[in-house]
């Protein structure tokens, strides 16, 4: 082999040599804060810079300045405390402020650190499953129906729906339905066939399966929904209920999603 071939691009080799300026841009979007460490080299030494990913789905962003073009990168979890598909991670080297690459774009976690140039361009919504999250509502007031919508900058899928309904001591009966608003697939509706009474307190399951039967047993009743209801900002999950009085009351509504952050 020619050892006059370099084996890594440095900045002497290129014509534009001057004048120009090498920086590294991390950005971060997820459910909780926390702490990233960003290591790698150039042809001038290590470097390392720590990145401080917020709460609450808030883009974070950071850039550091680098003498040279890298190496390589590495981004791994400094506290050592995260979770998969809490924090999506993108890395991209930066010439004149100008994005040239991204060579880093996944979920950092615990146990699996991002490294580049071992590429590791992972999508938002990976065919494996995401991360699993308990969303509640809002607890509605009495004679008022359900109702829940996807924050931004993310996409559910809906594994299962949980929720309580005390019907007040007024003649009726009543059905509830669960109602999937989304953009996707346009509005599902799904029930059970099975009624609640006066003065009751029932809890329902929407869960999949296959056919709409006649499920309840004791305080429970299930509804079945279809599977692989994807849902995304804007997009809402409510209750219409059949018969409901004004004295009849919910309680909080809790979905379980496999959550991916966009």
């Amino acid at each position: 082999m020619d050892k006059e071939i370099p084996t890594f691009l440095s900045r002497k080799q290129l014509d534009f040599q001057e004048n120009t300026g090498f920086s590294i841009k991390i950005s971060s979007r997820g459910r909780r804060a926390n702490t990233f460490k960003i290591s790698g080299m150039t042809k001038n030494g290590i470097f390392t810079f720590l990145h401080s990913a917020t709460t609450g789905l808030t883009l974070t962003l950071d850039i550091f300045a680098v003498p040279d073009i890298p190496i390589w990168i590495t981004v791994l979890d400094a506290t050592g405390s995260s979770f998969p598909g809490e924090t999506y991670i993108t890395v991209d080297i930066l010439f004149n402020n100008t994005t040239i690459h991204r060579c880093i774009a996944g979920f950092p976690y615990k146990d699996k650190p991002l490294s580049w140039p071992y590429a590791q361009i992972d999508i938002p919504v990976p065919q494996t499953m995401g991360r699993n999250a308990i969303v509640p509502s809002a607890n509605p007031a009495a004679g008022a129906e359900e109702t829940l919508a996807v924050p931004v900058n993310v996409m559910w899928k809906i594994k299962a729906i949980r929720l309580q309904l005390v019907t007040a001591a007024v003649a009726g009966n009543r059905r509830v339905h669960l109602v999937f608003t989304t953009s996707t697939t346009g509005i599902i509706d799904c029930f059970s066939s099975v009624d609640q009474i006066i003065s009751e307190t029932k809890n329902y399951t929407g869960m999949i399966l296959g056919s709409a039967l006649s499920l309840g047993d004791d305080n429970d009743i299930i509804i079945p929904i279809p599977p692989d209801i994807i849902m995304v900002n804007g997009d809402t999950i409510t209750t219409e209920t059949t018969g409901l009085n004004a004295g009849d009351d919910f309680g909080i509504m809790s979905a379980i999603v496999d959550e991916y952050i966009l």
